[in-house]
Order: structure tokens, then sequence, then C-alpha cells
């Protein structure tokens, strides 16, 4: 009980400077600095289950705030689209990026494609800030494009990418693009169009770290690139790799001027574990999206007066839910500590073992090392799961045409592989996590916002009041 008023004494000592912060903030000139972070597919279970589960680690029941959950305006507000209740990150992210509603799957136009819009991003370069976006997919994917292309659809990547290199934007950076060098022999490099427009582009660490204002324009692509152009998950990650907080800390350095910046950070992967239903791997990605965000508020602390951090997310993935029906009223959430990798990757290692011919005795074992099954008793294999795998085997190693019928996934950017989905299904089960679908939801999604005009974010209703409200307080 000691340690919980400590905790508590703490957040509202924080909490205090927060609002206090706020009060000097409410009015005056525009914000010279803009920081706009979207966790992609970062619903409230999302951030409270993360926030639970640091709590736990911690040894007392209730939350350990992440960097953004104290900022002095915390509300929520809605996501659908023109033409959908449930949205998706094409028409969501041009609805936060320029304050209309457009169709789904649509990036930078409107509902029909007859019109551009223009992006808060797009106001800002007009206004003399320079500009950085930065994702933890791939730079031409849906939440980034909407911030500076205009195409009528979200798979037309290479037409994005094109759209990337023309930009005066100044500050790239992300995976990779999906397609670089197009889907046609006839198809020019993208990398080839960027250096003509004075693009630099690195590629690791080393490269990333040269760079400076002297250098002009910035692609900061990586060279470890896990699916579709994406950087590697959190959960899979080593020393060598780049993160999005490591393109935050460098985008502030390169982007400071005297007219000031406006950086977007998407944590892209969030939607994408949560998609594969996920739990250990969205917890990670969030905790990367909020070590970005600690960049910005170091920043903000340094530069109070003239700072605006926006934190928000494009629609809630999964349908999540901090407890189960399996668990009742009880939370294991800790014990996603034994997954050692994404699901993504254990499917690599379920190919292989299906390449080698394994016996199910040998997938069992992979599933031990790589989940902690049958480590603890939380976590050992009862009848029902022992019989679900085997099932999920002989659907994938053997082909079992019986077997297989009884798998089918809808899970758009996770597997469809019936042993890698059967043990994240038994491992969320058995730590205290539910799923609703593998699809995004249309449920109301959180607003923090800390800064120069943030209490005029408190009015904020749905995704495109954020636009416009960044609008009128930046005077654009």
């Amino acid at each position: 009980m000691k340690r919980y008023y400590i905790v508590l004494a703490a957040v509202l000592i924080i909490f205090s400077a927060f609002s206090d912060s706020n009060k000097l903030q409410a009015k005056g000139k525009a914000p010279k600095y803009i920081f706009y972070f979207i966790g992609d597919g970062m619903g409230i279970s999302q951030v409270t289950a993360t926030e639970t589960y640091l709590a736990l680690k911690n040894n007392y029941i209730g939350i350990s705030p992440l960097s953004f959950t104290n900022f002095p305006v915390r509300t929520t507000v809605t996501t659908f689209a023109d033409n959908r209740v449930i949205t998706g990150s094409a028409a969501a992210g041009t609805a936060l990026a320029s304050g209309h509603k457009t169709s789904i799957n649509t990036i930078g136009m409107n509902a029909d494609h007859s019109e551009p819009l223009t992006s808060v991003a797009h106001n800002a370069k007009e206004n003399k800030k320079r500009v950085g976006i930065i994702t933890s997919v791939s730079i031409d994917h849906a939440t980034p494009a909407a911030f500076y292309a205009h195409q009528p659809s979200r798979r037309m990547y290479y037409a994005i990418g094109r759209d990337l290199a023309k930009s005066d934007f100044d500050f790239f950076a992300g995976g990779d693009f999906v397609y670089p060098n197009g889907r046609s022999k006839t198809d020019t490099s993208l990398y080839y169009f960027a250096k003509q427009n004075n693009f630099s582009i690195t590629r690791n660490a080393t490269e990333l770290k040269t760079v400076n204002t002297n250098n002009g324009k910035i692609l900061a692509l990586s060279n470890h690139i896990q699916n579709e152009g994406s950087l590697y998950y959190a959960i899979d990650r080593d020393s060598t790799h780049l993160d999005i907080a490591d393109y935050t800390q460098k985008a502030i350095e390169v982007l400071d001027n005297k007219k000031g910046f406006f950086i977007m950070v998407e944590g892209g992967k969030i939607d994408w574990a949560c998609h594969s239903n996920d739990f250990g791997t969205m917890l990670h990605e969030i905790l990367d999206f909020n070590d970005a965000v600690k960049e910005a508020i170091e920043f903000y602390k340094r530069h109070p007066k003239e700072t605006l951090i926006i934190v928000t997310a494009d629609h809630e993935t999964g349908g999540m839910s901090l407890g189960n029906s399996n668990l009742h009223y009880e939370t294991r959430i800790t014990l996603a500590d034994n997954q050692k990798l994404s699901l993504d990757e254990f499917e690599i290692e379920v190919n292989k073992l299906k390449e080698q011919g394994a016996t199910f005795e040998e997938l069992i074992k992979s599933i031990e090392t790589n989940f902690g099954i049958n480590s603890v008793k939380e976590l050992t294999l009862n009848t029902r799961d022992i019989n679900l795998l085997k099932r999920a085997y002989f659907a994938f190693f053997k082909e079992d045409a019986t077997a297989i019928a009884r798998f089918k996934s809808d899970v758009l950017y996770g597997s469809n592989n019936p042993v890698v989905t059967s043990v994240g299904q038994i491992f969320s089960n058995k730590i205290g996590i539910g799923w609703g679908t593998g699809s995004h939801t249309g449920v109301r999604v959180p607003l923090y916002v800390i800064g120069r005009g943030s209490s005029e974010f408190i009015n904020a209703k749905d995704n495109i009041d954020i636009p416009k409200i960044l609008r009128r307080i930046s005077k654009w």
C-alpha cells in the first residue's frame, strides 16, 4: 500500500506540472514546434493493458503511466470514414492529416477522388516550417502517405513513392518502399527519383549519425527489413536496428530552425501485431512508440512555451480486451515476458520445421522454447490445447484436408498458418487477453495533448477535429 501512495504522489506531481504548463500554453502565439504521434491500431484497451503490465512488473495493482497518458488534455475521438463505420488506415490517416473524411483506401483525396486534400504537413511547409514524416512500417504505407501523397488507392505503392520522391518535405524515415523498383520492368527506381530531387539516402545507424543540417533533404531507410518494407518488430530487433525513437531524435536535430518544424511519427506495427492477435508483440510496439514520444517530451522540456505534442490513433485493431472468458477476473499479462519473438518470426520457424519434416513433439518443443509453454503451471497445455495443436499440425505439416477445413482465418496482416494462429490463441487465453476480431473496430480512440494551444483540443470529438484545431491555433 505504501508503494501505491508513492506512485500516486508521483503521478499527481507530474500531472500538476503538466497542468500548470498547459494553462500557460492555452492562448497566445502559434506553436513553433509540432509533434503529431499516431499509434496505428492503438485503442484505449491497448494503452491500458500496457500501463497495467508496467504496474504489475513493479509489483502493484494499478497503472504505471506511459510518457503521454498524463498529458493535461486526455479525451477520445470517433474514427468513422466517409463511407463506412469501421475505418481503415488510409481513410483515417487522411482524416487526421487533412481534416476531411474520405472513402476507404483513399490517400489524400476526397471521397470520390475528384480533388486532392491538403494535409497539415503541407500547411506547415507552406508556412516555412521544416517537415518530417516517420514510421515503423514502409514509408509509402497508408498513414505516412496520407500526409504527403494524393492517390485513389493505398495499394498504389509505386505512385505513392513517386509522390514522396517529388516532395519538398525535409525528412522521411521508415523501413523502405514496398516496391522500390516498381512492379514493371520499365519502372525506374524510386531511389533514383528521390536522388534527382536532392534527397540524401541513409541505410543504417552509422550513416544516419553523420547526417546534419547541411545534408539537405533526408530519406532515412533501414537495411533491416522484416516484411512489406517495414522495420522489424521491437521484440525481434537487436541493437544494430534503428527504431522510431532513433529517427525522431535525428529529425529533431536536423529540422530545428528559426521557423520551427512539424514532425509526424507513426507506430505502424502496433496495428500489425493486433491484426495477428499477438499481445506480446503489441506490448513491445507500444513501448517502442512510447520511447519515441519521450524524445519529443525531452525537447518540450527545453522549449515548453513553443512546443505542441499530439498523441492519438487512427483506429483500434483486434477488439482487444484486458481479461477473457478463460480466466474470468484473473490477470496474468506479465507472463507475456515468456514470448521471445513475434508470431511473424515464429511462422518462419514453423515453416522451417515443416521443411525438415518435424514431428508433433518437435513442434511442441519449439513452442515451449519461444513462448515458455509448459515452463510454469499457468502456461501448461491442457487436453483442449493439445488437441487444437494436433489439428493444426495435421492441417499444416501433413496438409490433411479434413484438418485444413477446420481452420479459416480472416487476419489481414497476420498469419493464415493454423499452427501460428493456434499458438497465438492459446497464449492469449493463458495470459488473460481477449480478442474480438483480426480486423479493425469502430470504437473511439484516445487523444493526448500537451503544450502550446493544447487546451483547445479538449473540444475534439472526431478525428477530423484534430487537424482543424491544429490549423486554427497555428493560424494556417
